[in-house]
């Protein structure tokens, strides 16, 4: 079920339109009523409401200001204005503030079936596209974050020799789209996530002193012990003997 507002300053009238109507058939169940648009907007503050029924001229805020005020926020509330005056203006004004449906006092009943069996529909057509765009976007988030993810493992499983070539031979993808996929979705490209993961292990390896730098510049694929400290300086600050010698990277027990 819609749910629909009513706003109508007076009361009988309001009532007629409450109970007029087989609201229920039509898709709708009628959430609130309101005597003016500035109740208008305090309601719809606090409760969701899918469609607004709404006398064009009523005190404190009219039906034209309630539907400039809901623009202006940017809402997507369908609004059908409702009033005895027939006046070119305020249907131009309608049209401004993006209202479609326009209906004159009395309202006649095949008239109020037939807007809002068109806005039913109208509502019905954007709920199943909304729904088929974020499934849509689910699977395709799914699909990436599983090609990420694999990434992933495998530059944890051959940290020595991991890349380009041989993460894309691994998800399948030509190089030129995982290096583009994978920037998009981390945010840095991959030779760079590629050195972070060297020097991450290269700081836990230093933290043993069981492992000699030769011997960590040889696990994690250097060419020579120099390229390491000097990749390992530029990114930490440090050549690795000083980081390793510093009190928050020294472990007792592995001395």
């Amino acid at each position: 079920m819609y749910k629909l507002l009513i706003v109508e300053d007076e009361p009988k009238i309001r009532k007629g339109l409450r109970l007029g109507y087989p609201w229920d058939k039509l898709g709708f169940i009628v959430a609130g009523e309101a005597s003016n648009g500035s109740e208008a907007l305090d309601f719809i503050a606090v409760h969701p409401i899918d469609v607004i029924l709404t006398d064009i001229r009523m005190p404190l805020l009219s039906g034209i200001d309630l539907a400039m005020r809901l623009r202006e926020q940017n809402s997507k509330v369908k609004i059908i204005l409702l009033s005895g005056y027939r006046e070119f203006e305020y249907a131009q004004k309608a049209i401004q503030y993006g209202i479609c449906y326009y209906l004159l006092k009395p309202a006649i009943y095949d008239d109020v079936i037939l807007v809002f069996g068109q806005i039913r529909d109208a509502l019905n057509l954007e709920y199943k596209n909304t729904s088929d765009s974020i499934d849509r976007e689910k699977l395709e988030k799914g699909f990436y974050d599983k090609i990420i993810n694999a990434v992933y493992s495998y530059v944890e499983s051959n940290i020595s020799n991991a890349s380009l070539e041989g993460a894309a031979s691994t998800v399948n993808k030509s190089v030129y789209y995982l290096s583009r996929l994978f920037k998009q979705h981390t945010g840095q490209k991959f030779s760079d996530y590629v050195i972070a993961k060297k020097m991450e292990r290269a700081a836990s390896l230093l933290s043993y002193y069981r492992y000699g730098i030769g011997e960590i510049s040889n696990l994690l694929g250097y060419d020579s012990a120099k390229n390491f400290s000097r990749a390992f300086k530029l990114y930490y600050g440090k050549c690795p003997r000083d980081y390793r010698c510093s009190p928050p990277h020294r472990k007792e027990d592995s001395i």
